[in-house]
């Protein structure tokens, strides 16, 4: 008697027994979806949601059809997840100015390879809500960086990389150049001015300039790439990321916070020396307020 055949049918009431409690979930997912109040938009898929219309189709795209269709305020179910899109100034208005308060949380996206808590705690940009805490970094980062005063602090910096980038632009006269790695070389450098008071690429190493910005491009794509548990967030558990993204942004992360790490030591150390200098870039204003090594490095991401 052949007793595999057995066998599979046996694991038949099995699998379906850990797959039921699952579709029951989804189902009613889908239901409890269908009864909220919500902008009008297409209708849902089972289960999957409006997954399908958005695929292949260009964000801006999408939405500019859609509002044609559907209006300036629309939603789609993104598997399990209520989407909520505004396409128009005064949707815009609404959204950021009058209900700000409420809609201003951002979302992180589950191949971002930090914890959420560490995110509440440490950084500016990824904070999934506007908590107090966030709320005072956000002011000292405002008074110190962002303020007219610190902007034309600024301006002299953002000058001298730019007439290294023509500089060099005519020493390459007649030559093959990657203009993006040029320019990303003087954002960059820039960047590591106003938060080191260094360059961290030096013009003439072009391949120094093209790895690190395939590496910051890289990190981006993996790091907001949705996986399994952006579309249904009780699965998250499982850890479904077969394109292996969360892998691959923190490898990216790892590399950047190396880098970084090495001189926010550095500067430690010259700040424990006799010698101290004062450079006032963002080093010295995050470590004269207080910041661990580890929240400097993440508002840095």
């Amino acid at each position: 008697m052949d007793f595999s055949s057995f066998t599979d049918f046996n694991r038949f009431p099995i699998l379906l027994t850990l797959l039921l409690p699952t579709l029951i979930f989804l189902i009613l997912q889908s239901v409890s979806f269908k009864r909220k109040i919500l902008p009008p938009g297409p209708f849902p898929w089972p289960i999957i949601g409006n997954i399908p219309h958005v695929i292949g189709t260009k964000p801006h795209v999408l939405v500019s059809n859609l509002a044609k269709k559907y209006g300036p305020l629309m939603s789609l179910r993104m598997g399990t997840r209520a989407v909520v899109f505004g396409s128009s100034p005064a949707a815009a208005v609404e959204i950021l100015k009058t209900h700000d308060r409420e809609l201003s949380a951002r979302y992180a996206p589950k191949a971002t390879p930090i914890e959420e808590s560490d995110l509440k705690k440490f950084s500016l940009l990824w904070a999934t809500d506007c908590h107090p805490h966030w709320k005072s970094i956000r002011v000292l980062w405002k008074s110190e960086f962002f303020s007219n005063k610190a902007l034309d602090l600024q301006a002299e910096i953002r000058a001298k990389k730019m007439e290294q980038m023509m500089e060099f632009l005519r020493n390459k006269e007649g030559s093959i150049l990657t203009i993006r790695d040029t320019v990303f070389t003087t954002v960059y450098n820039t960047l590591g001015n106003i938060c080191f008071s260094k360059d961290l690429i030096d013009f003439n190493d072009e391949k120094m300039g093209s790895d690190w910005r395939v590496i910051m491009w890289r990190f981006m794509e993996c790091a907001t790439t949705p996986i399994v548990a952006d579309f249904f967030p009780f699965l998250e558990g499982l850890k479904l990321d077969p394109l292996g993204q969360q892998k691959k942004s923190k490898k990216c992360m790892d590399k950047m916070f190396g880098v970084w790490g090495d001189l926010i030591k550095q500067r430690r150390m010259e700040n424990g020396s006799d010698d101290v200098i004062n450079h006032g870039d963002f080093l010295d204003f995050m470590m004269a307020n207080g910041f661990s090594d580890v929240q400097m490095l993440y508002m840095l991401l």
